[in-house]
């Protein structure tokens, strides 16, 4: 009877150390602040692709900014189907803004915002927008509704494609056509600068910032 009552209590503690441990919820970041910046500084950076290969629709950000500038003004952007594509194919938005999906084409198209999941977690499908032929304008609030990249398709037209940078803070731009950007009114402190492309990828590299005055930077992205 002892016998029995240790190999039944051994296995239950055995099913205790075996049961699987869920992973902890990530720490949502703290709230952005705006405030007074002492010293700000202008960040100038030139992408640098490797293999001379185009540099365009480039996001780039300061990552990790909790307080500084105020947010921009304006929320409210666009995203077109032109001939089954998506335009522009990839652009940057502060997240609570309006998306207005326009429909450019006679046929019809089913917009869906996906935010892609981060460090390995699911993807969340944010909206749907459903779209049947040439004028029509969708205003559409949860496709920025969280921060992340949302990647935009097509359910009628499986080619689309297109991405949004949705960020809650104001350090984030476009890089123009030669690569170059510039973000102003950075707050001195060691920031991490990162661009990331659908056909380039992502890069990051450390910056200091200082003091007033400009700091230039160079970034380089190798082709997919």
């Amino acid at each position: 009877m002892r016998a029995a009552v240790w190999v039944s209590l051994s296995l239950a503690a055995c099913a205790r150390e075996r049961a699987p441990v869920p992973p902890p919820k990530p720490v949502p970041p703290a709230p952005y602040r705006v405030v007074a910046i002492a010293g700000p500084a202008r960040i100038e950076v030139a992408i640098a692709p490797a293999d001379s290969a185009p540099v365009s629709d480039v996001i780039v950000w300061l990552d990790g900014v909790r307080a500084g500038k105020p947010l921009p003004l304006a929320r409210r952007y666009e995203i077109d189907h032109e001939s089954s594509l998506l335009v522009p194919r990839v652009q940057a938005a502060l997240r609570g803004g309006m998306l207005n999906v326009r429909n450019a084409d006679d046929s019809a198209h089913r917009a869906r915002f996906v935010l892609v999941g981060q460090n390995g977690g699911a993807d969340s499908l944010l909206d749907t927008v459903d779209e049947s032929g040439a004028g029509q304008v969708v205003p559409a609030s949860a496709p920025l509704a969280r921060a992340g990249l949302v990647k935009v398709t097509c359910d009628l037209h499986p080619a689309t494609r297109g991405w949004i940078g949705v960020f809650d803070q104001p350090y984030f731009t476009m890089a123009d056509s030669a690569g170059h950007f510039v973000l102003d009114s950075v707050p001195p402190g060691a920031w991490k600068l990162r661009a990331w492309s659908p056909s380039l990828g992502e890069t990051e590299r450390d910056v200091i910032v200082d003091s007033a005055g400009s700091a230039y930077f160079e970034l380089r992205l190798a082709p997919r």
